[in-house]
């Protein structure tokens, strides 16, 4: 219904929606939210666990170059399963960089957003005469003071938590496997150690959709990087193609002294060839 969007449909939003419940506990959640309260609206953000501050979702040790390669080193030496454990391992969920966190303090003194902990409960029969949602956010706490169940009354909610990796759901990556079936592990494809999709077909992947060959960094700028060296000296490994391409090289530069040099050359090994072989008999 019109009361539930996903965050790329923020275009979405009713202009009489007042209230909005955001679920989710990363940047992305962090960033609708505040792009609601600029449009005017009051926002709930509801997430499971506390926002976690700091400036990258994996450790540090990622991106020092100090301690990467080890970090790099030890994640291609394990199985792919052990591989799918360590990108959750380090990336624990989402975080909030400083910059926007601030932003988020600012929000809550004005009152314009409510930060809850919490699963979000809703029934989308359960709808007032305006079409307001009625929502329970119970806490998964151990004190008993905040597992009481939180009831919020809004207009529209818009969904801005993780998913679970499958490749399958791009209509690209679905066809591309019909095509050129592969193994998927845990939602991502078995692609080669040279980021190659398969054998003989010269089609790459970088990016989120490589983690398993890249590690926890591939979205961001530092594996992005390491994954176009990769790449780039798969390319380069395949260079012998070029001889098919352009017989005589030189043909680019529209330089024909190559047939000069490569008659002599013909020439004087064939004299060398005859020297050879009419060498005089020894009596």
């Amino acid at each position: 219904s019109g009361s539930l969007l996903r965050w790329p449909q923020l275009n979405q939003v009713k202009s009489k929606s007042q209230r909005i419940l955001v679920v989710g506990g990363g940047l992305t959640a962090v960033q609708v939210a505040l792009k609601l309260i600029k449009l005017g609206k009051n926002v709930i953000l509801c997430s499971r666990r506390h926002l976690v501050e700091k400036h990258f979702d994996i450790g540090l040790e990622w991106f020092d170059m100090r301690t990467s390669n080890r970090c790099i080193s030890d994640f291609y030496h394990q199985e792919l399963p052990e591989r799918f454990a360590a990108l959750k391992h380090a990336r624990d969920g989402g975080s909030v960089p400083p910059f926007y966190m601030k932003q988020v303090r600012s929000a809550e003194q004005s009152g314009r957003l409510i930060r809850v902990v919490g699963d979000a409960q809703h029934d989308s029969s359960q709808q007032d005469s305006a079409g307001r949602v009625h929502i329970s956010i119970v806490s998964s706490s151990s004190k008993k003071e905040e597992q009481r169940p939180k009831n919020f009354c809004v207009d529209q909610i818009v969904l801005a938590c993780g998913i679970k990796p499958d490749c399958r759901a791009n209509p690209v990556v679905e066809s591309i496997l019909e095509s050129w079936p592969i193994p998927v592990h845990a939602g991502f494809p078995s692609i080669t150690e040279d980021l190659q999709w398969k054998e003989d077909l010269p089609l790459y992947v970088v990016g989120s959709l490589g983690s398993l060959n890249i590690g926890p960094d591939a979205a961001n700028l530092m594996g992005i990087r390491r994954a176009a060296q990769i790449v780039a000296n798969g390319l380069d490994c395949r260079c012998w193609l070029r001889e098919k391409a352009l017989a005589n090289p030189f043909d680019l530069l529209g330089d024909d002294s190559s047939d000069d040099e490569s008659t002599d050359d013909e020439s004087s090994y064939t004299c060398r060839d005859e020297c050879c072989y009419n060498e005089p008999s020894r009596e």
